[in-house]
This record gives C-alpha cells, structure tokens and sequence, in this order.
C-alpha cells in the first residue's frame, strides 16, 4: 500500500465462525463485483478485483473472553 492510514479500530468482537467466514476470503465472480479479500495470518487484505491494488488491511487480535466459574 503506497499511503497507508491508520484508522480508529472497532470495539467488535468477532465469533469463531464469523472468523471463519472472514478467513475463508472472498474472489469475485464477475465484473460487477469489485473486491478481493483474503487473510494471512491475523492480518485481513482488501484489493481492488479489477486492478490487484491493495486498498485496506486490518489487523486482528485473539482475545480470550471466557470467565471462571
């Protein structure tokens, strides 16, 4: 990413299977569709479909939110 810009991060807590949607990626299917996403490592990717530019990456962090008892 040529300028890449920080952007305030969301107080979202993600599941184990929207992880998992979210890191099975997504290839567009014709030209009407204009995003390509795919994760690698912790790290979310977001490229343009028509020209491979990537435009947003986000990080993820593993929080454990179990509590005793």
């Amino acid at each position: 990413m040529a300028s890449p810009a920080a952007v305030p991060a969301l107080a979202r807590l993600w599941s184990d299977g929207e992880w998992t949607r979210v890191r099975a990626g997504h290839v567009t299917q014709n030209m009407d569709d204009k995003w390509n996403a795919f994760v690698e490592r912790d790290r979310l990717f977001l490229h343009r479909s028509w020209t491979g530019r990537g435009v947003y990456e986000a990080r993820f962090t593993r929080t454990d939110t179990r509590t005793g008892g």
